[in-house]
């Protein structure tokens, strides 16, 4: 998997209402992001992928912003269930989230 390919189809699937993540590559950059502009800390590991995004999300709380992409990221992540996936590049992708913050 590259990670480009997972980053650059969170930001398009952010200006369609009816897209939705394919995968944990895609979530686990999408939570780096969310991740950060919480202000959260930084992950070091990623055991189990499920419980992160949980609590991830739960720390996140309801988007209330005005910026529609990042409304509709926070959708795209409600709306995914983790699939089984969990090997390095989860950890890779959500630190460029994390870095990145941008869609």
């Amino acid at each position: 998997m590259i990670p480009l390919l997972a980053k650059n189809a969170v930001s398009i699937k952010c200006k369609y209402n009816d897209a939705g993540l394919t995968g944990n590559y895609e979530c686990a950059y999408s939570l780096g992001i969310i991740a950060a502009l919480t202000g959260q800390e930084e992950l070091k590991e990623i055991n189990d992928f499920e419980e992160i995004k949980k609590e991830i999300m739960s720390k996140a709380g309801k988007y209330t912003g005005d910026n529609l992409r990042i409304k509709r990221l926070y959708e795209l992540v409600n709306d995914y269930e983790p699939g089984q996936v969990n090997d390095g590049q989860i950890l890779e992708l959500y630190r460029m989230g994390y870095h990145d913050k941008s869609i």
